[in-house]
């Protein structure tokens, strides 16, 4: 009897731990040992001969392009209008440096000429390979997988990919980029006043440790060790191309003498001047910002939403993120941010607990200092995907329809009459998170922080692996010629929502 599961195109996978994931994925379960349809583009690909087609992306994925697809389908007119709101977007992911490979150029016709390569490849492979869903193990933020995830919405197919939440040993599976906590949303609609506050023991761990001063384990910075540092620069010497273009380290000097006039003209040393709401900047380029912040992925167009709406007498404390590469951010940056009203640049040595702690508020795009903020009885303005946006005390800009009702809320903060969140309606939050989310780590730098063994957590990886591909569907129908149907997942273009 044939299995008919659905053709995956796994984009990604990049890791060791990722590729074990795959193969545990496609090992267990009572139908191993009927081989489903698997396309991987992915540095590396431990899956052998089980993978239909395999194309490695070690070297970026400048050669998937229009000459590699030109036997294949060409995009119709009515998908590139449907992919028009998600250029602008794709075009600003291809200013990051993939694998060591330079982006198409910062012109905007090079990058316009490669959105629409990539456009027609993807669109291309997808329809000749006839892919039933598109998978991915992280949020897509490089412009190729972003890319792929938009044609593949805008043809009405399956998307799915994971994100680890700093909960340890907790991940999600979203379908879309915007709609990516709606299963949470609607849990804690559902749920509201459930008396139901039994929370699982990393969920206990997790409140017991956002309630205690915690320092987070991801901002430390930790020197590579001796092997790897000795790896890196025999790589750089073998293959100079990897080595950081001299423009790079030119941006990376302009850029700290623009930090540094920020620092003298609106810099407060490690005291901002009381009142203050605390904007801790994000780490850039990062998927937290870019595509999960959607417009705010400038931070700076946060802040200029925010300068006005604060109280008058209030200032915006900004933060630096100490891990911030400077050739990541452009002169023009700092040189924009000394601008903006109310702002004062704090010492980056300045303890972000005794920022929030003396703070009227806390602003971030996606950050997790939104999240700690909330256990500190602290009011949060959110301007992105946060997992929190939702939770009691967050005022979420991107949903708000009218400026005016920052305008109020943060008055109310003011006069102190905004509801903050209790530590009751957290618990519930996380009652509620608990019941949408998996048990797991999709992301390697998580797994000390989990608690879990390497085995268990691989097992929850492959376990939503394998969910996401559809391999452990019960057959729905026999047909006469003996083979069992999959209910057909795919979605039309018109349910499959926005593109992100």
């Amino acid at each position: 009897m044939t299995i008919l599961y659905p053709r995956s195109l796994l984009i990604g996978f990049d890791t060791q731990y990722d590729q074990e994931a795959l193969v545990a994925a496609l090992q267990s379960g009572r139908n191993s040992d009927t081989a489903p349809y698997v396309a991987l583009i992915s540095r590396g690909n431990e899956l052998g001969d089980r993978t239909a087609v395999y194309i490695n992306s070690a070297r970026g994925f400048r050669d998937l392009n229009t000459a590699t697809s030109r036997a294949w389908p060409f995009p119709p007119p009515h998908l590139w209008k449907k992919l028009l709101s998600s250029k602008p977007q794709a075009m600003e992911m291809m200013a990051r440096r993939v694998n060591g490979i330079d982006g198409p150029g910062s012109s905007h016709q090079s990058r316009s000429r490669q959105w629409r390569e990539w456009v027609t490849y993807c669109y291309g492979f997808l329809v000749h390979h006839r892919i039933d869903r598109v998978i991915q193990n992280n949020v897509p933020h490089l412009a190729f997988e972003y890319i792929a995830h938009c044609v593949a919405r805008a043809l009405g197919i399956r998307t799915n990919f994971t994100m680890q939440l700093t909960i340890k040993g907790t991940f999600v599976v979203a379908d879309s980029i915007e709609g990516m906590f709606e299963p949470l949303t609607r849990d804690l609609q559902k749920a509201c006043g459930s008396p139901d506050l039994i929370l699982q023991p990393r969920f206990e761990d997790e409140f017991a440790r956002r309630t205690g001063k915690h320092h987070p384990w991801y901002m430390v910075k930790k020197r590579a060790p001796v092997r790897q540092q000795l790896r890196t620069r025999l790589r750089r010497i073998l293959h100079p191309h990897l080595n950081p273009r001299v423009t790079e380290r030119v941006r990376a000097l302009f850029s700290g003498i623009a930090k540094g006039r920020a620092q003298r003209a609106i810099g407060c040393g490690t005291t901002p001047p009381s009142p203050f709401i605390y904007f801790p900047l994000h780490l850039q380029p990062e998927a937290t910002t870019m595509p999960l912040g959607g417009m705010f992925a400038d931070q700076l167009i946060a802040l200029e939403t925010l300068a006005p709406a604060v109280p008058p007498h209030w200032t915006i404390a900004v933060k630096e993120n100490p891990k911030q590469r400077l050739k990541h951010r452009a002169p023009e940056f700092y040189e924009r941010l000394s601008e903006i009203p109310r702002v004062r640049l704090v010492d980056g040595n300045t303890s972000t607990f005794d920022l929030t702690s003396e703070s009227s508020a806390v602003a971030t795009i996606t950050g997790n200092a939104g999240w700690e903020a909330l256990f500190a009885g602290k009011p949060v303005v959110t301007f992105g995907e946060a997992f929190f946006k939702h939770a009691p005390g967050v005022i979420a800009v991107d949903e708000l329809t009218e400026l005016e009702d920052l305008d109020r809320a943060l008055v109310e903060i003011d006069l102190g009459t905004f509801p903050t969140a209790t530590h009751e309606q957290l618990r519930r939050f996380l009652a509620s998170l608990q019941r949408v989310v998996h048990e797991g780590v999709v992301n390697v730098q998580y797994l000390e922080d989990s608690g879990l063994e390497y085995e268990q957590a691989i097992l929850g990886f492959s376990s939503a692996i394998r969910e996401m591909m559809g391999l452990d569907l019960v057959a729905s129908v026999a047909d006469a010629r003996g083979n069992i149907d999959v209910p057909d997942t795919t979605v039309s273009s018109a349910e499959a929502g926005p593109l992100g």
